[in-house]
């Protein structure tokens, strides 16, 4: 990849399959979020990043993954690929999501990926009555139940930054009533909600809910030592998923990447 004044430069994809080797499996998918993302780590910056231009995406990636063959790391680069998701505007949104899709296997509730920070149109009506033309949702699912009935239900991430902004918080309720008049299920996830697994599991178990996924099977009519079994199963699943949380949490000192 050539970049200014002559100068040769790794591309994004090879960069990714260089750190598999480096990096544990979760830190790898935090990288993939932020080179598929519009954002950048920055320690200069008090927010801790920087806003930029995608510079890759998870179809670019996978595509130059199946091309390789034989390279140190390539399984491992393979598997954190299919757990990455364009588009993520922050490294709290990035965290959140993987939180919520990575497999249970390795600590994730196992939730289907939705789609980042989509635009979404409005009717004419709509926009009428909402005074917006189009809408931004961190995180929106959208499908049919079980029933044929369709649903939507969109994800805010809220951090810190904004819980002391009264204007914040004004437009905050503007935009839940105007996703719900838009007809979408609107479910917001804090920073103090990601750090608590209790919480962000609750969270989690309400989004499955709304988009008809069952992860997880509680014996409802079992007997009280298979509900004893369940409860055991859960508390594990919770350990894996606080594993998964802390590392989460945890941000890697690595090489960064800017817009050309």
């Amino acid at each position: 990849m050539r970049g200014r004044h002559g100068v040769r430069i790794a591309s994004p994809e090879l960069v990714f399959l260089e750190m598999a080797t480096n990096y544990s499996l979760v830190e790898l998918v935090k990288l993939g979020m932020e080179l598929c993302g519009t954002y950048a780590l920055s320690a200069n910056d008090p927010n801790g990043f920087v806003p930029r231009i995608r510079i890759c995406s998870v179809g670019r990636i996978k595509r130059y993954l199946g091309w390789c063959k034989g390279i140190r790391g390539l399984e491992k680069a393979r598997l954190a690929a299919s757990m990455l998701m364009d588009c993520s505007n922050s490294p709290l949104e990035s965290k959140v999501m993987l939180g919520l899709t990575m497999p249970p296997r390795f600590g994730g509730l196992g939730l289907r990926k939705p789609a980042l920070n989509q635009r979404r149109e409005t009717t004419w009506l709509q926009a009428q009555t909402i005074g917006e033309h189009a809408y931004y949702f961190d995180a929106q699912w959208t499908g049919t139940l079980a029933s044929g009935q369709r649903f939507s239900v969109d994800c805010e991430i809220d951090s810190k930054a904004h819980f002391n902004d009264p204007g914040y918080a004004r437009s905050d309720v503007m935009r839940k009533d105007n996703v719900q008049y838009m007809r979408s299920t609107h479910i917001s996830i804090s920073s103090d909600e990601f750090c608590d697994v209790e919480a962000f599991s609750r969270k989690g178990l309400m989004i499955a809910k709304l988009i008809g996924q069952r992860i997880c099977r509680y014996p409802r009519r079992g007997s009280p030592e298979e509900q004893m079994k369940f409860q055991k199963r859960w508390r594990e699943r919770l350990g894996r998923l606080g594993d998964l949380l802390a590392e989460l949490s945890h941000d890697t000192h690595g090489p960064r990447f800017r817009s050309m």
